[in-house]
């Protein structure tokens, strides 16, 4: 497999190909994301007509209806996450339940000249801590990350149509978000990748020293076995440093730029309000609504990115397992009767 790819599409379709048994809830997670999708942006535009139309001149009427609307909107929202939640989280159960009893039965039937090669320790780790990753996968990767896609599409169509001047203005620092955003999903995967190859290591390690411990407490090399342990775990530790570094420069950086674009808006806004009267109050909230409706999908698209190559790299890690090709030939030809007797 290609490792040096951000992404590799093979491993993705193959991995999607695991939901095939369950069309039918991977189409209403999908459905349910696109609801998500549409319904966030509506609220930035209705807020604006009830301060803009409803609020400044004193309509309480208009804006008892508009008030109402937002409320099924926000409803709308909520069961809408709930049941994507609900749906999304039991169709990556089933997938791991599925692929983990798969590759139990694989595991049975290989040669034993492969045990001898492979630390069980690490299969352990492909069998459980990593099929456990690849349920990210379903809940937390592809279909939400569409679903971000989905709604920075959206939101960015609603600003244009209101103002372009002020959107552009507001997207100035659009492009260092994106390209932070690059870099960051693109140094996680490295180090996401070391998270997980040394917590095969230490599964490893355990296995083998405390199945053979009367053969280390023998030969009293006690003191040895914890020392090279110690290594392993400061390794381990290092690579979960390193992508908790990662995400502690992202971050920041994406609320700094969040700051700068909402501070666009109001110095922008506010003067167009103060000299010309081309801008209202309602369209700069709608504006800062806006704003963080775009910005917060793009700060979570590198979280999810994140998400998404970890189940990716545990995927990879379980197929090499699945793709073994030492596995032992049934060539019997003898069918056995029934036999009866006992045992004594």
């Amino acid at each position: 497999m290609a490792k040096n790819k951000v992404f590799d599409i093979k491993v993705i379709g193959r991995i999607l190909s695991l939901a095939k048994p369950y069309r039918k809830a991977f189409i209403t997670s999908a459905i349910l994301a696109c609801c998500l999708s549409f319904l966030g942006p509506l609220r930035p535009m209705l807020i604006q007509k009830a301060v803009d139309v409803h609020i400044m001149s004193m309509d309480l009427e208009g804006l008892e209806w508009i008030s109402l609307i937002l409320l099924i909107v926000l409803m709308g929202e909520s069961l809408s996450r709930y049941f994507f939640m609900l749906v999304s989280n039991w169709l990556g159960q089933s997938i791991i339940r599925d692929l983990r009893v798969k590759v139990f039965n694989h595991l049975t039937a290989l040669k034993l000249s492969f045990y001898d090669i492979t630390p069980i320790g690490n299969l352990n780790t492909r069998t459980i801590n990593d099929i456990e990753s690849i349920n990210s996968i379903f809940t937390q990767g592809i279909v939400t990350i569409l679903s971000d896609v989905l709604t920075i599409g959206l939101v960015l169509y609603f600003m244009f149509s209101e103002d372009a001047m002020l959107s552009l203005l507001t997207l100035s620092s659009l492009p260092l978000m994106f390209l932070s955003t690059y870099i960051f999903q693109k140094n996680i995967r490295s180090a996401t990748k070391k998270v997980r190859d040394n917590i095969a290591k230490i599964n490893a390690f355990l296995q083998e020293y405390i199945t053979g411990i009367h053969i280390v407490q023998v030969f009293v090399k006690d003191q040895r076995i914890i020392n090279d342990f110690d290594k392993i775990n400061k390794k381990h530790r290092d690579a979960h440093i390193e992508t908790i570094w990662y995400y502690s420069i992202f971050f920041p950086v994406v609320e700094m730029l969040t700051a700068i674009s909402v501070g666009v808006i109001l110095w922008y806004g506010g003067r167009e309000i103060v000299e010309q009267d081309n801008v209202s109050l309602g369209h700069i909230i709608s504006f800062i609504l806006y704003i963080h409706l775009l910005f917060r999908p793009i700060r979570q698209l590198a979280d999810k990115f994140g998400t998404l190559q970890t189940g990716i790299i545990a995927s990879e890690r379980v197929f090499e397992v699945l793709d073994s090709e030492e596995v032992i030939k049934d060539e019997g030809r003898y069918v056995t009767q029934e036999i009866k007797g006992k045992i004594e």
